[in-house]
């Protein structure tokens, strides 16, 4: 039979390798839990990239078609004023050659 001391020690040491375990395993959980976060966040990270990367060309897309209607509209502008200044043409040369003869 063991002695009181020889229990008190042996309770000791067992206490001891249960504290060592459980700060062994609270490393390895930590650890663990690095990795996966480390990992998470790597994959959100990837995420975002491709999310940008999508917004950018979408918006890219849509910069060029709204350039592309502002374009054609002022065509269409410059086109009306084209057609006006046209019709005008006549009434101009008649005033200008009606102001020639009254100078002379």
């Amino acid at each position: 039979m063991q002695t009181m001391m020889e229990q008190i020690t042996l309770t000791e040491n067992r206490a001891e390798e249960i504290r060592q375990k459980a700060a062994l395993d609270a490393r390895e959980s930590i650890a663990g839990k690095k990795i996966e976060c480390d990992n998470r966040l790597q994959e959100a990270e990837e995420t975002e990239r491709t999310a940008t990367k999508l917004a950018v060309s979408q918006a890219e897309t849509d910069g060029a078609a709204l350039a592309d209607a502002i374009k054609a509209q002022a065509e269409r502008e410059i086109e009306k004023k084209r057609e006006i200044a046209e019709q005008r043409i006549p009434q101009a040369v008649a005033y200008l050659l009606e102001r020639a003869e009254t100078l002379q």
